[in-house]
């Protein structure tokens, strides 16, 4: 009986161990990382899978199609975060579109935000009487994504909508958007990095997405 008792706690303890080792980075993949990068890594957990990205990304072109698929839209990506999610979302819209980007960053230095948005690089197709669909990687304090709509409609778009990856559940900023029209993923105040989310411009290429522990 006690060695049943024991048997069975062991079997539980292995089930426990793999199930955190599936959700931590890859050690092999880890000794390619070094510095604060590394560390990063070290103390992150995935929260969502490939299969979890390809699944509400197919669930969010569907949402889109809904609404847009007879209008001739423009998709927008900003980059550079936005980047992976719009590709992945392009992959499911059969219909007329046509795709543009935009850079902007409220950033002062690498991982700070600021209280101004910089346009670095701004869409070159016309807007006027467009209407537009912006794909971000991220809804945080809502800044970019609300001046971002803004200067779509200033530039003459007649409908903005708004998608992002991951919404955060957290009070906005003052002046920002306060939640997206299509989302994939609501998750916590917390710093994810992977599939467009970058920690000093680095992990934006992790297939998943991972939250970093504290």
């Amino acid at each position: 009986m006690i060695a049943r008792i024991i048997y069975s706690i062991g079997l539980l303890m292995c089930a426990f161990v793999s199930s955190v080792a599936a959700n931590t980075f890859p050690m092999e993949d880890m000794k390619k990382y070094h510095g604060d990068v590394k560390s990063i890594l070290e103390h992150s957990v995935m929260i969502y899978s490939r299969d979890d990205i390809a699944r509400e990304t197919k669930r969010v072109a569907q949402e889109i199609t809904e609404v847009v698929s007879d209008k001739n839209p423009i998709i927008i990506s900003t980059l550079i975060g936005g980047m992976m999610f719009s590709s992945a979302i392009s992959e499911h819209l059969r219909f007329p579109l046509e795709m543009d980007y935009i850079n902007v960053s409220r950033y002062d230095g690498e991982t700070n935000p600021s209280n101004n948005v910089d346009f670095i690089v701004k869409p070159k197709k016309s807007l006027k009487n467009r209407v537009v669909v912006v794909v971000d990687d991220i809804l945080d304090g809502g800044i970019t994504m609300a001046e971002v709509s803004k200067f779509c409609k200033n530039s003459g778009a007649t409908e903005v909508y708004t998608a992002v990856m991951t919404q955060k559940n957290r009070k906005r900023d003052s002046g920002g958007l306060k939640s997206a029209d299509f989302i994939a993923f609501n998750a916590g105040n917390e710093f994810l990095v992977g599939f467009g989310l970058d920690y000093k411009g680095y992990l934006r290429n992790l297939p998943e997405i991972y939250s970093v522990q504290s």
